[in-house]
């Protein structure tokens, strides 16, 4: 018997969006940080977008500023992407946080996208 393994749907950690096109945005994902699913937490720096890193020696890559919209491959350098960057609410189950990332700073990165506008809701 064949069995499918069924696939989140690519905006599946949004709740609400504000009307028409408000809340979303387009932006340029710097190369090298491999394959970014959607709902991963994105910071700016040098008009780049970054997967958010509390640890990074850079502050502005600590900062969260955007959620990616799409599944997105970076391998190959810089990558045009969708991006929810304001006027929403997104399901906090279904964000991808940093890798062995501690409760202050996965609070923190909520508190970031509260400043964008995007209120992050538990399950």
């Amino acid at each position: 018997m064949t069995q499918f393994k069924e696939m989140p749907a690519k905006d599946g950690f949004l709740v609400s969006t504000g009307n028409g096109h408000i809340s979303f945005d387009t932006g340029t994902l710097a190369g090298g940080q491999g394959y970014l699913k959607a709902g991963t937490l994105l910071a700016v720096s040098v008009n780049k977008f970054y997967k958010l890193d509390p640890g990074h020696a850079t502050a502005a890559r600590k900062v969260t500023k955007a959620i990616l919209r799409d599944n997105v491959n970076t391998e190959n350098g810089e990558t045009e992407c969708g991006l929810l960057a304001r006027l929403a609410e997104v399901c906090e189950g279904d964000l991808v946080y940093p890798d062995g990332i501690n409760e202050a700073d996965q609070k923190k990165a909520n508190e970031d996208l509260a400043s964008e506008l995007i209120i992050v809701r538990a399950e």
